[in-house]
């Protein structure tokens, strides 16, 4: 990863506009870039897929700004315990690093069904039917997969606010604290709807973390996110719908509790896949796609050709 390849990426340019700077004023370090921003010495550090992952001041405490970029890049890559006292994320995502939340958040888009269509869930380009025979067994993991595309959004959104606040003079969050904290909120929301029997809604839950219902999330199916989220800790509480009464719930007495820990491990597989394969299926399903358009428009255009 070359600076000079950068400057020519379209995408890195839209992740700089987001925070309003100049995109050219910025290094490489490895496979990290780090953003100069209005600031002097505050800087946006963004991976080789132009995420996000720290904002924050170069103090004395580092020898020299490549010193900074390799310990918040390590801590990014592989740390699952650096909170106070040891923590990590929390259940079900004790051994996940904020790398791996953010990689596979990307590599999913939930999409909302329509009364002819399956819900699907898109993962690295491929198409998952669900609630189809075929893929019945694998429920949990795409409820799964909509936690962690949840919390990746809200990631994204804390680097934003950061950003605002830090550029004012006001201290660094912690985003590690934050998708804790936001995690354990879920859970708290969740046990007290449970504990008086009431249904879970999605709009209860974005009032319950200070959100605006309506505004938080203009491109992302956020109803079908929530009640996967809220369908999979459910019963992983011991708790179902009532099938006579979807506004009603009631303890679960015969089903064996699913390790949604174990769950989450097995999705980091989805990561296996290197960003240069990635790549070649994205440009392979371009082809491919192209080439189902111009099949289809084909007898239309051999039509015209005739008369």
């Amino acid at each position: 990863m070359s600076r000079e390849e950068i400057m020519k990426d379209k995408k890195y340019k839209e992740a700089c506009s987001k925070y309003g700077i100049n995109w050219e004023n910025c290094e490489v370090y490895g496979e990290v870039i780090a953003l100069n921003t209005p600031k002097v010495g505050l800087y946006i550090l963004m991976d080789k897929n132009y995420n996000t992952f720290y904002i924050g001041k170069l103090n004395s405490n580092f020898e020299s700004l490549e010193n900074f970029i390799e310990e918040k890049y390590e801590i990014y890559c592989n740390f699952t315990d650096i909170l106070p006292y040891g923590e990590n994320f929390g259940y079900p995502f004790e051994n996940f690093t904020l790398k791996n939340i953010i990689n596979l958040s990307n590599c999913v888009e939930v999409i909302e069904s329509d009364l002819e269509q399956p819900l699907v869930t898109k993962v690295n380009g491929h198409l998952y039917k669900r609630y189809v025979d075929e893929s019945k067994a694998n429920e949990d993991y795409f409820k799964l997969l909509s936690y962690i595309k949840f919390i990746g959004e809200n990631v994204k959104k804390f680097f934003l606010s950061s950003y605002r606040m830090q550029i004012l003079g006001l201290d660094e969050n912690d985003i590690y604290l934050y998708v804790r904290q936001l995690i354990c909120k879920i859970n708290e929301w969740l046990d007290n709807c449970l504990k008086h029997y009431r249904m879970p809604r999605p709009i209860d839950i974005l009032i319950f973390i200070g959100q605006n219902y309506l505004k938080a999330y203009d491109n992302l199916d956020i109803d079908v996110i929530l009640y996967d989220i809220i369908g999979l800790l459910m019963v992983d509480k011991g708790y179902e719908i009532v099938s006579k009464n979807p506004d009603k719930i009631k303890k679960i007495t015969y089903k064996e509790k699913t390790d949604l820990s174990k769950l989450a491990n097995d999705l980091l597989r989805i990561l296996d896949i290197t960003d240069e394969e990635l790549k070649k299926k994205t440009e392979n399903d371009r082809i491919s796609l192209i080439k189902k358009q111009i099949s289809n428009f084909k007898p239309w255009i051999e039509e015209d050709i005739e008369e």
